[in-house]
């Protein structure tokens, strides 16, 4: 996304993982919706992320999975 770069923090809870903090600040400096698809391509490092088109989750009406906190 631009060559540039944000820490967002990775939790784990009983094998279950979710966002924390620094998500919200991604989201935001993204201009990112709900609907909005997210690739992650592991590099050196950390992740390349590329947001794709809506996926079918988004096409069909479905809510947003559960928000990071």
């Amino acid at each position: 996304m631009n060559n540039q770069f944000w820490v967002v923090r990775l939790n784990e809870n009983q094998g279950r993982y979710k966002f924390g903090a620094g998500w919200k600040r991604f989201i935001t400096e993204n201009n990112l919706t709900d609907g909005d698809r997210l690739i992650f391509q592991e590099v050196p490092g950390g992740y390349d992320v590329v947001v794709g088109p809506p996926g079918p989750a988004a096409a069909a009406g479905h809510p947003p999975g559960p928000a990071a906190t």
